[in-house]
């Protein structure tokens, strides 16, 4: 009974920091492409975000719509993200600077690979 406390504890901390993203869209193709699954780490700290890496964002003035994109820039604690094709991309280019609190995870794999491509 122990065995099963301690593995539901484990899966409680693993689900609330860890998640999975579909891929809509072909805005980060080919690093990513439409149907495609990625897990994220929901809530990254600040200091581990760096240039490069792909992250999950919520906006502001748009809650409940997530956008994947990949950070390009950082200023004063404010972040510029592009889409890697960046033609149907919308992105920083729109948007401007995000803040810290429009980034909700930062991408750590693709499990599921689209067939479509």
């Amino acid at each position: 009974m122990v065995g099963l406390r301690v593995g539901v504890r484990i899966a409680r901390r693993f689900l609330s920091r860890y998640g999975t993203v579909a891929v809509s869209g072909a805005s980060m193709a080919p690093t990513l492409n439409d149907g495609d699954w990625v897990v994220v780490k929901w809530k990254p700290r600040r200091k581990k975000l760096e240039v490069g890496n792909i992250v999950v964002i919520e906006k502001d003035d748009q809650p409940g719509i997530q956008y994947i994109k990949r950070i390009t820039k950082i200023e004063k604690k404010r972040f510029w993200v592009e889409g890697d094709n960046t033609e149907p991309s919308i992105d920083s280019r729109s948007w401007g600077f995000l803040t810290r609190k429009e980034i909700i995870g930062k991408y750590l794999f693709r499990y599921w690979k689209s067939k479509k491509f």
